[in-house]
């Protein structure tokens, strides 16, 4: 549930950006993925 969760917020932060995941490097998923993290 909480990978769902995480994986959203990623999804919509990278939209917003007007970028899609695949264009997006490991690095930068990561950091948002660690963003989502301290949010919960």
């Amino acid at each position: 549930m909480k990978f769902k969760k995480r994986f959203g917020y990623i999804e919509s932060k990278a939209k917003k950006q007007g970028r899609n995941l695949s264009d997006m490097k490991l690095e930068e998923m990561d950091a948002l993925w660690n963003e989502a993290k301290e949010k919960e």
